[in-house]
């Protein structure tokens, strides 16, 4: 039977392996919260565009029964 401190090495490398591909996959949304925020103009002007490109967006009698 190994010693039992050569158990704790994959565990280790398993662990250090998470933690980089955690942070990793998290950079996309750290690097998101530090770009300032549209305003809610612009955002009312994107939506009034698309709905003026697709008639079926902005009629209302279609989305509802």
């Amino acid at each position: 039977m190994p010693e039992p401190t050569w158990l704790l090495v994959p565990w280790c490398v398993f662990a250090v392996a998470a933690a980089i591909k955690f942070w990793q996959l998290n950079r996309g949304i750290r690097r998101q919260l530090g770009r300032p925020r549209s305003s809610t103009a612009a955002f009312r002007q994107r939506l009034e565009r698309i709905w003026q490109l697709d008639p079926a967006a902005s009629d209302d009698s279609t989305s509802r029964p």
